[in-house]
């Protein structure tokens, strides 16, 4: 648009020239010594003209006009987008700062559970070990019962040998070796202290 403006304005100018040219030629215009040009129609031409210039003038104030609303309007939607981008950067930041939180909680929760596990499993050790001593009082309870219903006898052949506590088919021999054992007649050990010497 403002391009067309500027195009017309200097094809008026143009046209002014030669409509003037064409004037002093054919018509033998009288110039004055303050080179003043008596003519009803130059006169004419010049005023025509003067008026489609301040036309073309004010056009062009229009266009300045409305280019510098125009720069001024970017200018603001240049600041916005620099205020936006401002806030994208500080969003930005403040998910980073979240993340990295949520990754700190993340692995103190597997330290903890890491320590959970530890603890279930001396726990289950410890469980373990209960049910192996409880077992052990068990036979220890059970021979007892057996050795107090029956007639118990003890011997030893002076020599060195075992002594040994007799209670029905079965006997507990204290052996040299500080080993307690609980024997069946004619079979294996049934129970022992594993305490030796």
């Amino acid at each position: 648009m403002l391009e067309a403006e500027v195009r017309q304005y200097q094809q008026d100018i143009l046209e002014l020239e030669q409509q003037l040219a064409q004037s002093i030629t054919t018509q033998k215009l009288v110039v004055l010594d303050d080179a003043q040009i008596v003519n009803h129609n130059v006169d004419q031409i010049f005023s025509t003209f003067e008026q489609r210039l301040n036309l073309h003038d004010a056009n062009l104030m229009t266009h300045d006009a409305n280019i510098s609303t125009a720069q001024a309007t970017a200018s603001d939607a240049v600041n916005r987008a620099n205020n936006a981008q401002a806030t994208a950067d500080n969003a930005q930041a403040t998910a980073n700062d979240a993340v990295n939180r949520a990754n700190n909680a993340q692995a103190t929760a597997n330290n903890g559970v890491g320590k959970a596990d530890a603890a279930q499993t001396t726990a289950n050790s410890g469980v373990r070990k209960a049910d192996a001593a409880q077992t052990t009082a068990n036979q220890a309870l059970k021979l007892a019962q057996t050795v107090d219903a029956r007639t118990i006898n003890i011997s030893s052949d002076g020599k060195g040998k075992a002594p040994r506590i007799d209670a029905g088919n079965k006997y507990l021999a204290i052996q040299a070796d500080g080993n307690i054992v609980v024997y069946q007649d004619g079979g294996g050990a049934l129970w022992a202290t594993h305490t030796f010497r």
